[in-house]
Parts: structure tokens; C-alpha cells; sequence
């Protein structure tokens, strides 16, 4: 089976999306209602679950960067002064 074709600008589906999808029936037996909502459910809290955790990388990269900015500006002003004081 090969992957379907995704563009760059492809947007991730959203917990709720998966929650609100729907099946058609198909013939007679069709598919189990609470298996397919069970599923569902179960793919909607683990995408959640990982939006929460992308979130938080987000935080943590944004404050790691903040860090680093303030040290190297330190570091930097540091440097000049020495320079100034010899």
C-alpha cells in the first residue's frame, strides 16, 4: 500500500475532526458503530496527547533560546570590556 500524496502546506487532523468522523455503511453488515467510536476516540486522545507535547517542545525550545540570546549577549559584552580595559 503506498502513503497518499501529502503537499507541503498539509494541515495535521485535529482531535475533534477524528471525534466527528463518520462512516457509510456498506452492504448489509456494514461496520460496528461502537468499534469505529471506540477507535476513534482512541486516535482523537493520542493526537491530543501529542499536540500537548508539541506545545510544550515549543515552550521549551522558545525558553532554551532565551538562554542562549541572554548568555551569548553576556558573553559578548564581557569580551568588550576586557578589550576596553587593556
Amino acid at each position: 500500500m503506498r502513503a497518499a500524496y501529502r503537499s507541503g502546506a498539509h494541515t495535521p487532523m485535529p482531535p475533534w475532526q477524528v471525534r466527528e468522523t463518520r462512516f457509510s455503511r456498506r452492504g448489509r453488515r456494514g461496520v460496528d458503530a461502537a468499534e469505529v467510536g471506540d477507535f476513534l476516540e482512541r486516535v482523537a486522545d493520542d493526537l491530543a496527547l501529542l499536540y500537548d507535547e508539541v506545545a510544550r517542545s515549543w515552550e521549551e525550545t522558545r525558553q532554551i533560546k532565551d538562554a542562549l540570546h541572554d548568555w551569548q549577549s553576556r558573553q559578548a559584552r564581557s569580551r568588550r570590556e576586557l578589550v576596553g580595559e587593556r
